[in-house]
């Protein structure tokens, strides 16, 4: 991860444009349990090889499942990421195991999108929510991202400053039975103080 700390910073502070492709392997546990561990490095040591070629980059761990590449040629992105998609639609041969992977790609498009180290990080971090709530295999950051992104982060704050300030009530809303002709029950609801 120092690596490619010291990588990206290098590239924010001199590269004009360059696209960074984050490559995770969402099915590693399921993987990892029916193949050895060895097995399941050599597995994302084709893989890892397969899209540095691909993309003419070196591969940088971003963490346990996840990798990075940047590319600098960014006009041939686009077609790459169909060569990405088709290959990985096609079985992995790892000794005697066969395997399909699923990926999930983020990409994002720098200085368009992430201009800094800890913008690119935000974004990562918002990228993955996005990839386990809507599955999706291939995310491209674009400015719909960017304002999603940041009403995540203000509903975030809003909720976290409730909760820090007292900001929460708490309120009974009675459940009347029309059959009983009488209240039975009620359900606690919590609202946010509104200033």
């Amino acid at each position: 991860a120092k690596v490619l700390e010291a990588t990206l910073t290098e590239h924010f502070r001199f590269k004009p444009k360059f696209t960074i492709i984050n490559i995770s392997f969402p099915d590693t546990t399921v993987i990892s349990t029916a193949i050895s561990k060895t097995a399941m490095y050599e597995l994302y040591r084709q893989c890892c090889g397969y899209i540095s070629l691909l993309f003419d980059s070196p591969c940088y761990r971003y963490d346990d499942d996840t990798f990075t590449f940047i590319a600098h040629n960014i006009n041939s992105v686009e077609q790459k990421l169909n060569m990405l998609e088709g290959r990985f639609l096609e079985s992995w041969t790892v000794g005697s195991y066969h395997t399909k992977v699923n990926i999930a790609v983020d990409v994002i498009r720098c200085p368009d999108y992430a201009s800094t180290l800890e913008e690119f990080s935000e974004l990562t971090r918002y990228m993955d929510t996005v990839h386990k709530k809507a599955g999706r295999k291939v995310q491209i950051a674009d400015s719909a991202m960017i304002q999603a992104k940041q009403r995540h982060d203000v509903l975030k704050n809003v909720v976290n400053n409730a909760v820090s300030n007292d900001g929460f009530e708490v309120w009974y809303q009675p459940i009347y039975s029309t059959e009983k002709k009488k209240f039975v029950s009620a359900e606690a609801l919590i609202r946010l103080k509104d200033k």
